[in-house]
């Protein structure tokens, strides 16, 4: 069967009407198989959502990875280089009629459908779940609604929490709808459950690897919505500006970086036995560390494998003034990590040859 499921989502991922119709009509067991649907939802193909569906496929089922996504998950959670079209709106409608739960929660962050599409906003998404949605406290504070907000503060706690881990304050910041309300609006909500006795730094926990990295709403805000404006108004109240860190080093942004550095945010902090600039590298996302250089960061730091900033630049592979920022900062190109290796001689196996010709010259 694992061929067969393997063969449908690729005609389903090329368009291959025949082969998709083929495939359900004549082995119809295929259909029982979660990734058909999904990947058809997250493609925004109706067409083969709905034969999928006629051939007894479950609107509810969940991802078989560790995403765990719905079909109704997978095709609203926000992806900014991923554009939604009407054919993902008709998928979302042809889910709900043949009984989709658009109140289960799924995918990453185990969010319901709607809070996934706050996120960037999409409205049309959230115009055809919203209808669905109990006016609950947790759904009001994504979508920004503060009146509702209001009402639902008259007779449930600001510090609730919900059956995922959630406070109110984490669904207002992880909501893009200051994108398309009055900006403001975020604060305005934020403001309204931190003077009911929310906490700032509520944490919901998300496991990684052997840690559990402690998410707070500022996380969310930096992480997620970009709403920088949340982030300086929480960061005003008391929130921790080290839970952002990791967060904002990656997005690469100079006003967030900023903003945190004024509020004391450590640079050389670790999770999981990096800190943010030794991640950077391992994410070639290398753009601002000479802005942490100049910031407190340290360069002479080593990784749980006695790897200098070096020997990751020589793995992963930087520019020129990259490098030379490194050794001004006092990393020394002739240390070798736990293994005994040299920075030169991983540049050399991955074929960095910028790289090498820099240590070379340095090593001389």
């Amino acid at each position: 069967m694992a061929a067969d499921y393997k063969s449908l989502c690729s005609a389903i991922a090329s368009s291959d009407d025949k082969t998709v119709r083929s495939l359900i009509r004549r082995k119809h067991e295929l259909v029982s198989h979660w990734k058909p649907l999904c990947d058809a939802a997250f493609l925004g193909q109706p067409q083969y959502v709905e034969a999928l569906l006629r051939a007894g496929a479950d609107p509810n089922q969940r991802a078989g990875t560790a995403s765990r996504h719905t079909p109704l998950t997978r095709i609203t959670q926000y992806h900014k280089t991923i554009p939604r079209h009407e054919g993902h709106l008709r998928c979302v409608e042809l889910l709900l009629k043949h009984g989709a739960d658009p109140l289960q929660v799924g995918g990453p962050l185990s969010w319901q459908p709607i809070i996934y599409a706050t996120v960037g906003p999409n409205l049309d998404f959230i115009q055809q779940l919203r209808s669905y949605n109990s006016n609950d406290l947790f759904t009001a504070c994504a979508l920004h609604d503060l009146a509702q907000i209001d009402e639902q503060l008259t007779h449930q706690s600001a510090t609730s929490i919900d059956s995922q881990g959630y406070s109110p304050l984490h669904y207002v910041s992880v909501s893009g709808m200051w994108r398309v309300m009055n900006p403001n609006q975020s604060l305005d909500c934020a403001r309204i459950l931190l003077d009911a006795g929310s906490l700032v730094d509520a944490v919901y926990g998300i496991p990684e690897g052997a840690e559990v990295f402690s998410a707070t709403p500022l996380w969310f805000a930096v992480a997620h919505s970009e709403n920088d404006a949340l982030a300086e108004f929480l960061l005003g109240n008391g929130a921790d500006p080290n839970v952002a860190v990791f967060a904002a080093t990656y997005r690469g942004d100079l006003k967030i970086l900023e903003l945190l550095h004024k509020y004391g945010a450590d640079w050389n902090q670790k999770f999981a036995g990096e800190t943010p600039i030794m991640e950077l590298f391992r994410y070639r996302r290398t753009k601002v560390v000479p802005w942490l250089l100049a910031h407190g960061a340290r360069a002479t730091d080593t990784d749980k494998k006695q790897r200098t900033l070096i020997h990751l630049a020589a793995i992963y592979g930087a520019r020129e003034p990259i490098l030379s920022a490194l050794v001004a900062h006092g990393v020394d190109v002739s240390t070798r990590d736990a293994e005994g290796v040299l920075p030169l001689e991983y540049a050399r196996e991955h074929s960095r040859k910028d790289v090498v010709k820099f240590l070379e010259r340095a090593c001389n």
